[in-house]
């Protein structure tokens, strides 16, 4: 008798688990996850499965098997398809409900910090850099040098028109009066 009322006590604590695990959206450690790793895992074992039947009813190692291992990795590379997107940056954290973190040098786990700012000397020379190198490859295109060309505003003009030119926006057409054509 006291067998089955342990039976009986596991039974109601699984059926209890899986009340609270449906009432969660099917959400709990390992998540649904897992049946991706499931599918992962059969799809491994399917394509192993089929290069072993292929290289078993082969009389020798030929060209048939070299294709064979190789149309095996390109069918497993498919069927890793959704784990592609993990590595879609907005999806990685909407299904992973993680954010970045990185250890330090002493092996500490530590969120990851933004790099340092960059000095204005070395921000001015790569505007520079960048400015000869889209003169050298569109000598035709002149940048207008803006009214304000100090500052974080004339900085922000200058990189605006570069990317504009280099991705081939055209710049808007100044209306009469200064302002922008809208």
């Amino acid at each position: 008798a006291e067998d089955g009322e342990d039976l009986h006590q596991v039974r109601q604590q699984d059926s209890t688990k899986k009340t609270h695990a449906a009432k969660n959206g099917g959400w709990e450690a390992g998540g649904k996850i897992r049946y991706l790793l499931f599918w992962d895992m059969c799809a491994f074992l399917v394509t192993v499965a089929v290069m072993v039947w292929i290289m078993l009813t082969r009389p020798d190692f030929d060209w048939v098997v070299s294709h064979i291992l190789f149309a095996c990795q390109v069918g497993y590379g498919f069927l890793s398809m959704p784990f592609f997107l993990f590595n879609i940056p907005v999806l990685r954290e909407a299904l992973t409900h993680s954010v970045p973190s990185g250890y330090d040098k002493f092996g500490r786990l530590r969120a990851i910090e933004p790099p340092p700012e960059k000095p204005e000397q070395v921000l001015k020379q790569q505007l520079e850099w960048l400015e000869r190198e889209r003169a050298r490859a569109h000598p035709e295109e002149q940048v207008a040098a803006p009214e304000e060309d100090s500052g974080l505003t004339g900085l922000l003009h200058r990189l605006t028109s570069m990317f504009r030119s280099l991705f081939g926006f055209e710049e808007p057409e100044a209306a009469p009066g200064g302002a922008a054509a809208q």
